[in-house]
């Protein structure tokens, strides 16, 4: 945009009673941690960096659009994980999981729109999880009085992992 940053009509936006609730993601060009900030400080739900991927684009509308449910069941776990983003890598727990994504706590920060790597393995497996691709959909807690985490949605993933989770997920449901 020619007279107007991604932040300031972020600010308007965010403004007006009418318009508050809009959810707004900014596509940036600009130096990662100055935009990171000038994006949350101005009220956005998220940022996404150029060049732009069409799968990031395609799970934030989804989100923010789709049908308001889940696909994929979901299991309350305790699992270290491996996170490898484009900015920082650590260790962190997964405290929900299912085959459409995981609820992160702990570990490297992340925003929503965010896109990183994971690796885990499930109890009783030697078979290692490896998602090529997640992205931040929502930061917060789970529940009231729980751990404040990140909840990631699977963008690549093998099908044999795919499904290996969903039979651990199932499995414990029993």
């Amino acid at each position: 945009m020619q007279d107007m940053t991604g932040p300031k009509l972020c600010r308007i936006i965010k403004s007006k009673e009418d318009t508050a609730h809009i959810p707004v993601i900014i596509v940036s060009s600009g130096e990662r941690e100055s935009s990171r900030e000038e994006t949350l400080e101005a009220g956005s739900e998220g940022i996404i960096f150029k060049p732009v991927k069409r799968k990031q684009i395609l799970s934030l509308v989804e989100e923010y659009l789709g049908s308001g449910f889940r696909r994929w069941a979901r299991v309350s776990v305790s699992l270290a994980c491996e996170v490898m983003g484009e900015e920082a890598s650590g260790k962190a727990m997964i405290l929900s999981l299912g085959a459409g994504g995981v609820f992160l706590t702990g570990g490297p920060s992340f925003l929503r729109g965010d896109t990183c790597r994971l690796r885990f393995s499930l109890p009783e497996s030697a078979r290692e999880i490896s998602i090529r691709e997640a992205i931040v959909v929502w930061m917060g807690q789970l529940e009231p009085g729980g751990p404040v985490g990140t909840g990631m949605k699977f963008i690549t993933i093998s099908r044999d992992d795919q499904v290996s989770i969903d039979q651990y997920a199932a499995s414990i449901r029993l």
